[in-house]
């Protein structure tokens, strides 16, 4: 089944995926100079941070296999307006993409970075 989440909800996807992008480069360059900079890296900024992270995760993705293309026609065919519910869920995956884990990862790296006795 497809779902129709609506237009506001994915214009504020987007809305909330710029500066969840800019958040990602943060921690990524952060993380970089707890971690890289210490053995002999040189600094990096937020956008070579960031277009690091881009390489690795071109490098790492893996998109699922379509099983049945049957299924998958016949379930892209059926397609309603989604409930509140559903769209709320979907925005929460998307917060959670894009702010949290990488939040989380922030918090983290900063744990590691003090247990190797960084200021």
């Amino acid at each position: 089944m497809k779902l129709s989440y609506g237009l506001k909800t994915n214009l504020l996807i987007i809305g909330l995926s710029v500066p969840g992008a800019l958040f990602r480069a943060f921690v990524l360059a952060m993380c970089w100079r707890w971690f890289a900079v210490p053995i002999g890296a040189p600094v990096v900024g937020w956008a070579h941070a960031y277009g690091l992270g881009v390489l690795a995760t071109l490098g790492t993705l893996t998109l699922p296999p379509i099983k049945d293309r049957e299924v998958a026609d016949v379930a892209a065919a059926e397609e309603r307006d989604a409930t509140a519910g559903e769209r709320a869920l979907y925005i929460a995956s998307a917060v959670t993409r894009s702010w949290i884990v990488p939040g989380l990862m922030l918090g983290f790296a900063y744990v590691a970075h003090l247990a190797m006795g960084a200021p």
